[in-house]
């Protein structure tokens, strides 16, 4: 789809996208691609605004424009996963992309094709509590795979997650021993994770969320866990004697998860109390750090023993627990980044859909102001957010803040390129409008007159215009002639060393 131009340097990380000195895009792509997705887009605004108007046609709701916006969000991804060292990456993120895709559409569409094919035949997976129960605990049965993993690593010397270096794309399996975070920084953050992500569960695997998420009428029987499970097979209203919801049970696991983070961490504070003394021993990360808080502070010679103590105790756990916190945080992200970044991607297809829908809703409308703050407003939010949320989850899959940095440069050149062009298709959708109104005068007329985007767009183009023409630092961005050159003179050997004529003037 794209291929790295050949700007690209050995300081450009494998997932940049935008080279930030010579303000260029590092990504080249084919001429093809970049004409289709115009074109499409076109086509998508004007099914859009042309069509939609009832209830029974199929594009009652902007699914042209809806998939168009996607297009755009796989272009995207593919973008900055094109390197070969990250396929394993690529293949991962477009698999949840298009799973992504498919289930918004049925949270949009809950009388579509879709929905109909699901609901007739597998209605498990709209009504069956084994459904809830399964997608429930295999969530936090992969959680708990990948954490125990994570230790087993650990326990060899090893990271808990093999660190990508961007640079030249090769994975660092080890580090030093400072570096990384002992066994009780990695299990205490763990189990903290693993209370978040259960409490996550807990109001996600509520009747009243389920319901609106599947768009189906669900009963406390179908998002619980009965004894025997037969008792409450199709969700109906009689529930058996012994029935426990899938929110007690999640609320339960992170209750327990939480108390015992919290015991492990304080009797890790505990044995970096006893170590600041020489009571006991410290991993080699929490005992430097102790150390050289203690470095910085010692208390003085003559201060009461008691005291001195007491100070070196109270510097060593502000140290110790100071970077179990710091490990803490960073463990709970990387432990929770492989379910985070695909709820992230959703909640950017999700987000494109609303973006859709406010678009096509004031297309369909007047071209007033009050439209316009009532439609485009709620339109940029949307679009605002599937924008940060596509950016965060790819950087989560590789767990580097340069992605979202280097992606945002040039979704913001992207979005300059758009912005000052934009005018122009409009007035070419307000052309088409005016051609089909020739033929039917009672034809609708969404892009007539045109919207208050095109106006912005053109007025930021003779604004930015006007500056780059008429201001000093525009003047430097103008092509300057070519200085006039005489072609080169061909002369004889025996020429070169003839004296110089002599040009004083006299």
């Amino acid at each position: 789809m794209a291929r790295s131009s050949g700007l690209r340097t050995s300081q450009h990380a494998i997932t940049d996208v935008y080279d930030t000195e010579r303000g260029a895009f590092l990504v080249r792509y084919p001429p093809a691609l970049v004409i289709g997705l115009a074109i499409a887009g076109v086509i998508a605004f004007a099914v859009a605004g042309f069509l939609g108007y009832s209830s029974n046609e199929i594009f009652y709701k902007p699914w042209a424009l809806y998939f168009w916006f996607c297009a755009l969000i796989v272009t995207l991804l593919w973008s900055i996963f094109r390197n070969r060292a990250l396929r394993g990456q690529l293949i991962a993120v477009l698999i949840i992309a298009a799973l992504c895709i498919i289930l918004a559409y049925l949270v949009g569409n809950p009388t579509g094709y879709i929905r109909k094919l699901l609901e007739t035949y597998l209605p498990l997976l709209a009504k069956e509590q084994i459904t809830y129960v399964i997608i429930n605990f295999a969530v936090i049965l992969l959680y708990w795979g990948d954490t125990v993993r994570r230790w087993a690593r650990r326990a060899r010397g090893l990271r808990p997650h093999a660190a990508l270096d961007l640079m030249t794309g090769q994975k660092i399996e080890t580090a030093d021993p400072e570096d990384l975070p002992s066994m009780s920084e990695l299990v205490s953050g763990d189990l903290f994770a693993g209370a978040v992500l259960t409490s996550l569960l807990s109001y996600l695997f509520q009747r009243d969320v389920m319901s609106f998420i599947t768009q189906t009428p669900l009963t406390d029987c179908s998002v619980s866990v009965s004894f025997p499970p037969s008792g409450c097979v199709g969700g109906g209203p009689g529930a058996p004697a012994t029935l426990a919801t899938l929110t007690l049970i999640d609320q339960t696991q992170a209750l327990g998860y939480l108390a015992i983070g919290l015991i492990i961490l304080g009797v890790a504070a505990t044995m970096g109390g006893f170590g600041s003394v020489g009571g006991a021993a410290m991993p080699v990360g929490v005992s430097r750090a102790v150390y050289a808080v203690l470095a910085d502070g010692n208390p003085p010679v003559t201060t009461p023993i008691t005291t001195g103590v007491a100070e070196t105790i109270l510097d060593a756990l502000r140290a110790a627990i100071s970077r179990r916190l710091r490990e803490l945080f960073l463990g709970i992200a990387r432990s929770l980044r492989n379910i985070v970044w695909p709820a992230l991607l959703f909640t950017s297809t999700y987000g494109v859909y609303q973006l859709s829908q406010n678009i096509q809703a004031y297309l369909h409308e007047s071209k007033t102001l009050a439209n316009a703050g009532h439609y485009i407003l709620p339109a940029a939010e949307w679009g605002l957010l599937s924008v940060m949320t596509i950016v965060l989850s790819a950087a989560l899959v590789v767990f580097k803040w340069r992605v979202v940095d280097n992606t945002m440069r040039f979704l913001g050149l992207i979005g300059l390129i758009v912005l000052l062009t934009f005018w122009i298709f409009s007035l070419a959708l307000w052309g088409f409008n005016k051609l089909l109104e020739q033929f039917e005068p009672n034809v609708v007329r969404p892009f007539d007159p045109p919207s208050v985007a095109t106006v912005i767009s053109f007025g930021a183009l003779v604004i930015l215009g006007g500056f780059l023409i008429f201001s000093r630092r525009g003047l430097n961005f103008m092509p300057r002639q070519a200085a006039r050159s005489q072609p080169v003179k061909r002369v004889k050997a025996s020429e070169t060393t003839s004296p110089l004529p002599n040009t004083t003037q006299e």
